[in-house]
Formats: structure tokens, C-alpha cells, sequence
């Protein structure tokens, strides 16, 4: 039996592609905290082991919108992670676009991913002092809010519904 193998003309063996493995933080956060950092995982190494302590130029393959000031590092040679500095603004929502990055073995990403996540939004209450409350006021309507917000956009985004107990 003889066994005939093709001498080049067929088709290029497929390179294979580089994935993400993790993203983070995911989504809507609850704690301002959880957006100490954005990490991208990859499923293979994409810097050698003895490149992880520079400080890679990174912003031609991760744009984060609206921009963030931080800078990048290596937490292995797969787990790139993003440090902003400072923490991002509260009730803001961020798009993370990961492409054009390729791995040691010369697989890329094919096509641009991306995730989002949300800083903890701002949470108000109010308090409405009336006739035999605990705390009398003049009809005044009391704000408190979870995080610094200016006046002009809280009154843009107030919604007063009136009502009569009986």
C-alpha cells in the first residue's frame, strides 16, 4: 500500500484564535471599589515571562470609553490588567473594546470584542417633613443622596408626584 501526501498548493493550516478566557468587572457594580481595575484574560500567553514587569503601550489594542487616565500592566503572561487612577467617576457607564492584539504564538483576535460596566449609580431619598412628624419643617422637601451630585442635575432629574393621605 503507498500512501501519496500533497507537495504544497493546498490550503494554509489554520492559525488559531486568540480568546478571551475572562473579563472584568462585569456589568453593573455595586461598590465603587469593584472598578479598581478592568482585567482581560486571555486563553494563551500573549507576553513572554520575562517581558511582564514593562509597562506595555497598550491603547492601540484596549480603548476604554469615555477615557479613563490609569495605566497598564501584566499580571501574567495571559492577565493584562488596566489601573485607573483615580477610581473611575460614580454613575458612569464604560465600553472596553479589546483588538488587533495578537499572542506569542501569533494567533489575534479576529474580530473586536467588548464588555461594559457600571459604576454604582447614585441613590437619593427624600424626607418630606409634615404636621406631627418627628421634624417639623415649612413644607421643605429634604435630598439625600449616596454620592456628591450638583443641584442643577438633581433638579433635572427630580419627579414630583403629589398626593393627599386621608
Amino acid at each position: 500500500m503507498s500512501l501519496l501526501l500533497p507537495l504544497g498548493g493546498g490550503p494554509a493550516p489554520r492559525r488559531p484564535v486568540l480568546r478571551l478566557r475572562q473579563t472584568c468587572p462585569p456589568g453593573a457594580l455595586k461598590n465603587a471599589e469593584d472598578a479598581n481595575g478592568v482585567r482581560i484574560r486571555f486563553d494563551r500567553p500573549v507576553i513572554a515571562l520575562a517581558a511582564i514587569a514593562e509597562r506595555p503601550a497598550m491603547e492601540q489594542f484596549v480603548k476604554i470609553e469615555p477615557p479613563l487616565p490609569g495605566d497598564f500592566h501584566w499580571g501574567s503572561t495571559r492577565l493584562l490588567i488596566f489601573t485607573p487612577k483615580p477610581l473611575p467617576p460614580l454613575s458612569s457607564r464604560f465600553m472596553v473594546t479589546i483588538s488587533g492584539i495578537k499572542a506569542m504564538d501569533g494567533s489575534a483576535i479576529q474580530e473586536p470584542r467588548r464588555f461594559w460596566f457600571e459604576t454604582p449609580r447614585i441613590m437619593c431619598r427624600a424626607n418630606l417633613a409634615y404636621p406631627g412628624a418627628r421634624y417639623e419643617s415649612k413644607g421643605e422637601l429634604q435630598v439625600n443622596c449616596d454620592q456628591p451630585v450638583a443641584v442643577e442635575v438633581l433638579v433635572r432629574h427630580l419627579k414630583l408626584n403629589f398626593f393627599t393621605l386621608h
